[in-house]
């Protein structure tokens, strides 16, 4: 059975406004810059699960070099980037998308998306925690993911909203 799914989006996640004084830098792009309390948090969340980057910032690296840039920072090494959502001549939205990538993998049967910005997941606000972007991921956020991930995604969600 595979693992569970994390929808991550970065910004306002594994950062916020008020968290600058005590972020690192993820790489090279020093404007990619993470709280490593909002790491730590991501790591209460995702264990068992696989990463799915749904962030602009999957344009940036690789998934295996994002898994180890985020290790770097604190992410479990038992916890793997399977991959990104990917921008297609069909996808329109981030919803698009993530249903997209749920219908490229059938057997994944829960998920939970961790996003700031709702805006183009509003037919995926049952599987979707909105993150404070002042703040990053609290321990609130990690309550509500470990709830949504408890639910089974139905046979209908991976069709594209009306």
């Amino acid at each position: 059975m595979p693992r569970p799914v994390v929808f991550l989006d970065c910004d306002g996640v594994l950062n916020g406004t008020t968290t600058v004084e005590t972020d690192e830098p993820m790489s090279h792009y020093t404007f990619h810059r993470v709280s490593l309390a909002c790491v730590r948090r991501l790591n209460y969340i995702a264990l068992g699960c696989q990463i799915v980057i749904s962030s602009t910032w999957r344009f940036l690296y690789p998934p295996k070099n994002f898994e180890r840039l985020l290790q770097n920072v604190g992410l479990d090494p038992l916890i793997p980037v399977a991959g990104y959502t990917t921008l297609t001549d069909v996808c329109d939205s981030r919803d698009e998308e993530i249903r997209h990538w749920l219908q490229q993998n059938p057997d994944v049967t829960r998920c939970v998306i961790l996003d700031d910005t709702i805006s183009e997941l509003q037919s995926l606000l049952s599987w979707t925690v909105h993150v404070d972007p002042a703040t990053g991921l609290q321990d609130s956020d990690v309550l509500a993911a470990r709830k949504r991930l408890q639910v089974p995604i139905p046979p209908d969600f991976r069709v594209a909203a009306p």
